[in-house]
């Protein structure tokens, strides 16, 4: 092969296309959203268990730095109604399998830590809670846990 680069090739910018209309709408209402694709190198993963939040289908994760025993997961929610209130925790705990299986590396980060369900007005205020946390389980989930997401789904049929 020649050292010569290839004519035939395209320049840099012509093969990163503008964003389409969409991603620029998406962007601005929800601009974490793109934090989900820094994940998954080792930095990234250091960048997490210090804090960082990581917003994944709809699920804000994050942990606390002064707290080593709590992973928080938080999500919108519009009232403190009990069947919405387990409606969302089901969809948490259906989230976080997913997560955990794009990331393994975060899943043995976390194991051993208490899920923490928090439910907020807006994810760009974590101090304005619909109503008071609530504890899942410890990572790895239980059984009973992940079964919470199959009846949750049973009672929305």
């Amino acid at each position: 092969m020649c050292e010569s680069p290839n004519p035939y090739q395209s320049p840099p910018s012509v093969d990163e296309a503008p964003p389409s209309w969409w991603q620029r709408i998406r962007h601005w209402f929800q601009p974490q959203a793109e934090a989900r694709y820094e994940v998954g190198d080792d930095a990234s993963l250091l960048e997490f268990l210090r804090g960082r939040c990581l917003f994944f289908e709809g699920v804000v994760f994050f942990v606390d730095r002064g707290d080593r025993t709590i992973l928080h997961a938080a999500i919108a929610l519009r009232s403190d109604d009990r069947e919405l209130v387990d409606r969302s925790c089901a969809e948490v705990v259906r989230v976080l399998q997913i997560f955990f299986r794009y990331y393994p590396d975060i899943e043995k980060g976390v194991t051993g830590r208490q899920l923490c369900v928090r439910f907020l007005r807006l994810y760009t205020d974590f101090d304005d809670e619909v109503r008071e946390r609530k504890i899942i389980g410890t990572i790895p989930l239980p059984r009973e846990a992940q079964e919470l997401h199959d009846s949750a789904d049973a009672v929305a049929d």
